[in-house]
């Protein structure tokens, strides 16, 4: 009678053990398939915020040399004693250095409006220039 009691009481843990173990796999490929989603999901904001983040770049990278030209095509801005730094970021163009007076500060931040706004972009001028008399 008492190897018939050990052997069913085997019998029922590794019974018990079995279940818990098919139901340990299912939790696990439930978990897996949720973190598989989320991954998914993670990965294609990811994707999103990259393609923005180019299109961006590449909106400055295009504006940068158009403004630069456009501003130092004009004879009055284009002169030894100016010196006028334009870069990109985002949505802005930052016109940096510094020019001889007030009118060419105004005169290089319409000109720069202009180019962006002939080029159908949406970006904004900054008018960093500083005015420095020699």
């Amino acid at each position: 009678m008492n190897r018939w009691l050990q052997f069913s009481a085997l019998a029922l843990v590794l019974g018990f053990g079995a279940i818990g173990c098919q139901k340990t796999a299912e939790g696990v490929s439930q978990d897996a398939q949720t973190a598989g989603a989320k991954i998914e999901q993670t990965a294609e904001k990811t994707g999103e915020a990259i393609s923005k983040g180019a299109e961006n770049a590449g909106a400055a990278l295009g504006m940068t040399p158009k403004v630069k030209n456009a501003i130092t095509a004009d004879s009055a801005l284009n002169d030894v004693n100016n010196r006028i730094d334009v870069d990109s970021t985002d949505d802005v163009v930052h016109l940096k250095g510094h020019v001889t007076s007030n009118e060419l500060k105004r005169k290089a931040g319409e000109i720069a409006a202009k180019t962006i706004k002939d080029s159908n972009a949406k970006q904004t001028v900054s008018n960093e220039l500083v005015v420095q008399s020699h």
